[in-house]
């Protein structure tokens, strides 16, 4: 599956980013495609491809892993609430429940658990085919703005 696929598959989402606009590792993710599913909820979606796989050819889990964190603030920046520079994580919490495969769109549901005036508790879901492969919650740190 290519990121064109991806954008064929999900028309009506909006990019994360402005193609070639993601710096540093977030780059390395690929494509993010985004919607917001009311106050509190949002979706993701990502392309994936063998370079994201394990030597057992399953999704490495810390491809899946650095995903889920990328998707943490995804409710609340969608909902305009922070930006992309005014949050950070300060824990995070993984359950592997299945193996992915590469070459299937991978995508995170998620939800403000929640919310605080500096702090907010998100929980989410990665799943491929329909099936929850793993599970994750956090904790995000709200900054103030420079």
């Amino acid at each position: 599956m290519t990121d064109s696929d991806l954008n064929e598959t999900n028309t009506g989402w909006a990019p994360l980013d402005e193609p070639g606009a993601a710096q540093g590792f977030d780059d390395l993710l690929g494509e993010v495609l985004v919607r917001s599913n009311g106050p509190g909820h949002a979706t993701a979606r990502f392309a994936t491809s063998a370079s994201h796989a394990n030597r057992l050819g399953s999704l490495h889990g810390g491809y899946l892993a650095a995903i889920a964190e990328q998707c943490l603030f995804l409710p609340l920046y969608l909902d305009h609430r922070v930006t992309r520079t005014n949050v950070v994580t300060i824990d995070f919490t993984v359950q592997y429940l299945a193996s992915g495969v590469s070459g299937a769109i991978l995508e995170a549901d998620l939800q403000v658990l929640r919310e605080t005036g500096k702090l907010a508790f998100i929980r989410g879901t990665l799943r491929q085919h329909g099936e929850i492969i793993l599970s994750y919650s956090g904790t995000l740190r709200k900054l103030r703005a420079p």
